[in-house]
């Protein structure tokens, strides 16, 4: 598990906390009530959250998902990245084009 840093309850705690402060001083204006935190670790079955209540519309976040299986599916050779498909990650995550995101998805 190379570059995976094991955390109990405590340390996640204590880092999502850290995030959302570090957060909030780098954009002074960034109000509490305007984001949320929740990291979930699956392999020990903890949680942490700042916020992690409060709802929101995801709006773009669903396209990082699709970042990541674009990727895994590249690590496990079933699609290659051509131009097309480079440019259509691109522009999905750095414009949140929503029609390079429906090429991604195709």
């Amino acid at each position: 598990m190379a570059g995976i840093v094991l955390m109990g309850q405590d340390s996640l705690d204590r880092l999502v906390q850290d995030v959302a402060a570090a957060a909030k001083a780098e954009f002074n204006t960034l109000k509490d009530e305007q984001f949320a935190i929740s990291i979930l670790d699956l392999t020990k079955d903890i949680k942490a959250s700042f916020r992690g209540e409060a709802s929101f519309y995801p709006a773009s976040v669903v396209k990082l998902f699709w970042l990541a299986f674009a990727h895994r599916q590249m690590e496990d050779k079933i699609c290659t990245l051509t131009r097309e498909f480079d440019r259509a990650l691109n522009d999905m995550i750095r414009d949140s084009s929503n029609d390079a995101t429906g090429q991604v998805v195709d």
